[in-house]
């Protein structure tokens, strides 16, 4: 029975080393050694030498960032980049009073703190009558109680007022239709409409956006 002497093979350590390993295991396979138990030695000389090129390159990139990073610097650089990575995976709504509004489940508008003072008009296609318009308002994250939405036309008049049941985060939005929109208009006049938000929270209402359905 033939036996391999281990020692060849462990000498063999360094990545630059690696035409000896092929010189190694072509002495063995010439002299007579089981050719299964040859690759089996050079298998395990060839997982130690990726192993050793992985620790030299992470050594190679450690010694380049200290000589242009302290090491305290480094010290708190590492949590830092794993705390933005972490953080950059959720998504986090903008704080205080504000409303987003959406059309077909696309964000189309969104206003927060002082910014809502600046109305704006949201285009509408008389065409895309099934498009659904759903509003979110936010009192400081938190979903307002007894919401309704309220069109109102020329003069301030109230054409329709829709009241929503409380809902969840999950469950926060305020939907219609355009159709509906477009129901509300006398026929042959094509003017803005506007939309109102109220709840208790809000009891006198405010006006989030106007409507313009185009032809």
């Amino acid at each position: 029975m033939f036996f391999i002497h281990k020692g060849q093979f462990n000498k063999i350590s360094n990545p630059l080393q690696l035409p000896c390993l092929f010189r190694v295991i072509m002495h063995y396979v010439k002299q007579g050694f089981p050719l299964i138990n040859v690759i089996f030695y050079a298998i395990k000389i060839m997982v130690s030498l990726f192993r050793s090129c992985i620790l030299l390159f992470i050594n190679h990139k450690i010694r380049t960032m200290k000589k242009y990073v302290s090491p305290f610097k480094l010290a708190l650089l590492l949590p830092a980049a794993a705390l933005l990575f972490i953080l950059s995976s959720f998504s986090f709504k903008p704080g205080g009073e504000g409303f987003e509004v959406f059309q077909n489940n696309k964000l189309v508008l969104r206003q927060f703190g002082d910014n809502m003072k600046n109305i704006k008009s949201l285009q509408l296609n008389a065409a895309g009558v099934k498009d659904q318009i759903t509003i979110k308002y936010y009192h400081c994250g938190r979903i307002g109680k007894e919401r309704h939405l309220i069109i109102r036309g020329a003069g301030n008049k109230e054409l329709k007022n829709w009241e929503f049941s409380n809902g969840s985060e999950k469950d926060s939005g305020m939907s219609f239709r355009v159709g509906d929109v477009l129901s509300l208009q006398p026929k042959g006049k094509r003017s803005a409409l506007n939309v109102y938000y109220s709840s208790t929270e809000i009891p006198e209402g405010r006006l989030l956006v106007s409507l313009v359905v185009n032809s």
